[in-house]
C-alpha cells in the first residue's frame, strides 16, 4: 500500500518525491504531507479449527490447518479429571496457560500459542492430572497482536465456577477484539452458542462449547450466551484477543 501511494505521489508532485519519514509524513515536492503511516493491520478472522474428545485417554489430541503464518491458536479444554498439566503442538510447541474455572467435577481451560508458520495437520496433544473423560476445541486467530494477543481490560480473563456459569461476561479496552466463551456442561451433551456468537467446530456429546464473535467496538460487560443448554454449564472462561500489529 505505502509502495501504491508513493508512486502516486510522484506522478502528481515529479519524481523526486514521495519519501516516507516517521513522525513527520510524505517528503514531496511540494513539501512534506502530514499523512498517517499505513497500519498494517490484518483484519481479524478466523483461519482452521478442530475439536476432539476422549473418554479415558491419558491425552486427547486435537488436530488443525490453517493458511496463514503467525495465527494465534487458542485451545479450550474441559477434562473430567483437571486440571490440564499441559499442552503441545508438534511444530507449534508448548502452549501457555491464560484461564481455569474449577468447575464441578472437572475444569475448563484457555491456553494459547503463537503458530509463525502455516500449520499442516498440527496435532495438538492435552493433557490432564489423569485419565479421564477430556474434550477440546482449538481454533485460529489471524490478525491478531502476536506480541501481546489478549485485551488488557482488567476484568480478563473472566472465569465462573458455579452453576449456572452462563453468560461468561466480558469488556474490552480495544475495540477490535475476538470475543472467545469456554463452558462445560453439566447435562447438556452437545450445546450450541448464544445469539450473535458461533460455535467452533461443534461436537455432539462433547459436555463442552467454545465460542467467539468478532467485534469492532469496545464492548462493556457483554453477555457470552448459550442457546440449547442454556443455565445447565457449571463452568466458563471468557476472554478477548485484540487486532495488531
Amino acid at each position: 500500500m505505502r509502495i501504491i501511494f508513493a508512486l502516486l505521489l510522484c506522478l502528481w508532485f515529479g519524481p523526486a518525491s514521495a519519501q516516507w519519514s516517521e513522525g513527520r509524513g510524505w517528503l514531496t515536492g511540494a513539501g512534506w504531507l502530514p499523512l498517517a503511516k499505513p497500519s498494517g493491520a490484518i483484519p481479524l478472522s478466523i483461519d482452521g479449527s478442530g475439536t476432539s474428545n476422549n473418554t479415558s485417554g491419558a491425552t486427547t489430541p486435537v488436530t488443525i490447518s490453517t493458511a496463514n503464518s503467525n495465527d494465534i491458536i487458542i485451545i479450550i479444554a474441559a477434562p473430567n479429571a483437571g486440571p490440564i498439566t499441559s499442552v503441545s503442538g508438534a511444530t507449534v510447541g508448548a502452549f501457555t496457560f491464560r484461564s481455569r474455572s474449577n468447575a464441578s467435577g472437572g475444569t475448563v481451560e484457555l491456553w494459547w500459542a503463537k503458530a509463525t508458520n502455516p500449520l499442516a495437520s498440527e496435532v495438538i496433544t492435552v493433557t490432564p492430572t489423569s485419565a479421564n473423560f477430556t474434550s477440546v476445541f482449538a481454533m485460529a486467530i489471524t490478525g491478531a497482536k502476536t506480541s501481546a494477543p489478549f485485551d488488557t481490560n482488567v476484568s480478563l480473563p473472566y472465569t465462573h465456577n458455579s452453576v449456572p456459569s452462563d453468560p461468561a461476561v466480558v469488556s474490552t479496552t480495544a475495540a477490535n477484539t475476538v470475543l472467545v466463551g469456554g463452558f462445560r456442561m453439566n447435562t447438556t451433551g452437545s450445546p450450541s452458542a448464544g445469539s450473535g456468537f458461533t460455535a467452533i467446530a461443534p461436537l455432539a456429546n462433547s459436555f463442552a462449547l467454545l465460542e467467539y464473535e468478532i467485534v469492532s467496538v469496545a464492548q462493556t460487560s457483554t453477555n457470552i450466551t448459550i442457546t440449547t443448554g442454556v443455565g445447565d454449564s457449571n463452568g466458563s472462561v471468557g476472554d478477548a484477543i485484540v487486532q495488531g500489529p
